[in-house]
């Protein structure tokens, strides 16, 4: 081996070891952000107090949670869709936009598989994807958006108007920031060059609309279905 192929080797086997050491300790500093998210400890990126949650085991929640997970939206057909109109089916609902660059759609892939796993079983569940970005995620945005997921996955949207009483009743967090994670004036005029920084969590409703679970983007797929089923018995 000559000792330019040599070089491109090491090159080669030091940028996996990179890769590999980067995601490691994106994926332990992710778990601790929402370890800290999930108990109402303030948020080691953003420095401010976390919107609480009842504190729970692993990623499945235990049961009675407080979260109503109201909703009162419009789906991509401009027809108004409630949380009322799915009791006695259950729900699995995720809060993203689609212009996300990574987390949102691993989410949503995550999802599309774990249905996908549970065949027949799945049908009884309701997936749901609702969005935090009014400004961009139109109508036709989200349809075009969600040909790439579950086709049963429902996408609503969440005008201004109604952001801050979604985030409250999902427990949830989301602001505009710029490439650089930097918070940006909420009613300063952005356009379109912006990113959201948001809590991840799949929240699972039973059938009487009760949260009884949750899990995040990084949730296998297989251990989606066993916390789904665990807990939809």
């Amino acid at each position: 081996m000559g000792q330019r192929s040599l070089r491109r080797l090491l090159i080669a086997i030091l940028v996996v070891t990179l890769g590999v050491s980067f995601f490691a300790l994106y994926k332990k500093r992710y778990h601790r952000e929402v370890d800290a998210f999930l108990s109402g400890a303030p948020s080691v990126q953003s420095k401010k107090p976390a919107m609480i949650i009842k504190k729970t085991q692993g990623s499945v929640a235990k049961r009675g949670l407080p979260i109503s997970g109201d909703f009162s939206l419009k789906d991509t057909k401009g027809q108004l869709r409630t949380k009322k109109e799915f009791l006695g089916r259950p729900l699995l609902i995720y809060l993203g936009y689609s212009y996300c660059p990574d987390i949102c759609p691993m989410a949503l892939d995550n999802i599309t598989q774990a249905l996908e796993k549970m065949g027949q079983g799945g049908k009884v569940l309701q997936p749901i994807f609702i969005s935090l970005d009014p400004d961009r995620d139109t109508s036709e945005q989200l349809k075009s958006y969600m040909k790439n997921f579950h086709p049963t996955i429902l996408a609503l949207r969440a005008e201004e108007d109604k952001l801050k009483e979604l985030k409250e009743n999902f427990k949830a967090f989301s602001r505009k920031v710029n490439e650089d994670g930097v918070p940006l004036n909420p009613r300063g005029d952005h356009g379109d060059d912006y990113l959201i920084d948001h809590s991840s969590i799949i929240y699972l409703f039973d059938k009487r609309g009760r949260c009884v679970a949750h899990f995040n983007h990084l949730t296998p797929p297989g251990q989606l279905v066993e916390g789904i089923r665990k807990h939809l018995k």
